[in-house]
């Protein structure tokens, strides 16, 4: 008896992988066809490179914009964080086995 539900069990399987792979669309049995939505594809750029100093004729010449070149490139670098000081050796554990 347990081959019969086994073979049904296996026959309703690839009555449903073909409906799903749309085999049966021909007849009318399939699943439904939805229009997926908007693809939306940015294109990749990578960031732009700051230039390491502002030239000294450009800052000369007109003093608001050597004030305004100033104040867009900081003068220091990004604050890392402080790294973890090194743990002491321990002098001697005790054995916990």
């Amino acid at each position: 008896m347990a081959r019969w539900w086994i073979g049904l069990l296996l026959l309703l399987n690839a009555a449903l992988l073909a409906w799903n792979m749309g085999a049966l669309q021909p007849w009318g049995w399939g699943t439904e066809q939805t229009p997926s939505g908007p693809v939306v594809t940015l294109p990749i750029q990578p960031p732009a490179a700051e230039p390491a100093s502002a030239p000294l004729s450009s800052a000369s010449a007109s003093p608001a914009a050597g004030a305004s070149a100033a104040l867009a490139s900081p003068a220091k670098p990004a604050a890392s964080a402080p790294r973890p000081k090194p743990a002491a050796p321990a002098a001697s554990a005790p054995d916990s086995n």
